[in-house]
């Protein structure tokens, strides 16, 4: 695939989610489940998996649902007719569930600086969990898209009263692997390299939420030192898909759901 029709044909497929509550660390889980329900998800090279957000943190592990939790699929417009099944569909999230209501599809937004919440290297088959080495791994992937001017900038947090990188966990399979990533920030990207690094990620494990970049926030920006121009500031708006469906583009209220049976 040429990476202009990568920028043009890449969206994010938008589930409105329906329950209580999730595990915190729930990322495989679902991977495992949307699996099951669709079986070509499994060694789908073209779909990254974002996870759910719009929750907030829980007890004993867990994140609760809001009115604006979602599940976000990023994939090709040619692939939509594939995960559409899951509409109206019961996830089975280990011990929990929720239920995904139609979706919206929704375009890729340029920004002047992207954000991921875990970044993961591998390097001959291991994974990297050293934060310089990671930024410099991030480099070269960039360098492979002819992207060379950006700036890599790992995610801090205050940890005892201490700064440092923002170093996350993940369990994979059913053994208690563990897979380690940090936070990063990738700043002072124009417009076309903004669209392609979220339309090809970066890293390993993009089943499982890692390495998919989105637009950072003004707030977020600010508490990182990222500073916007006034002319980057014009041009953080969407852009549009032509041509879609008008019931792709706006989502029904949530009573006018269709809930499938379990099974």
């Amino acid at each position: 695939m040429s990476t202009t029709a990568t920028t043009a044909h890449i969206v994010d497929v938008v589930f409105p989610l329906a329950g209580s509550t999730l595990p915190s660390d729930h990322n495989y889980l679902l991977f495992s489940t949307l699996s099951k329900l669709l079986p070509e998800v499994h060694e789908a090279k073209w779909l990254s998996i974002a996870g759910v957000s719009g929750c907030k943190k829980g007890a004993n592990h867990t994140i609760v649902l809001t009115d604006n939790s979602r599940l976000v699929l990023r994939l090709p417009l040619a692939r939509l007719g594939e995960v559409y099944p899951l509409v109206g569909q019961r996830l089975q999230v280990g011990e929990h569930s929720v239920v995904s209501g139609p979706p919206v599809v929704q375009p890729l937004t340029p920004a002047p600086t992207l954000y991921a919440r875990m970044v993961v290297i591998k390097n001959k088959g291991i994974e990297r969990c050293d934060p310089l080495a990671l930024t410099w791994a991030v480099r070269r992937a960039l360098g492979s898209l002819n992207i060379f001017n950006a700036e890599v900038i790992l995610e801090t947090e205050s940890v005892g009263g201490r700064c440092v990188f923002a170093r996350r966990a993940l369990r994979v399979g059913n053994t208690g692997g563990v897979v380690v990533g940090y936070g990063l920030f990738i700043a002072g990207l124009n417009i076309y390299d903004s669209l392609l690094i979220q339309a090809e990620g970066i890293g390993a494990k993009r089943h499982f939420g890692c390495g998919i970049f989105i637009p950072a926030g003004s707030r977020v920006a600010q508490e990182h030192q990222i500073k916007f121009t006034e002319e980057e500031k014009l041009w953080q708006i969407p852009t549009t898909i032509k041509n879609l469906p008008s019931d792709l583009t706006r989502r029904p209220p949530r009573e006018a759901w269709t809930i499938l049976p379990c099974g």
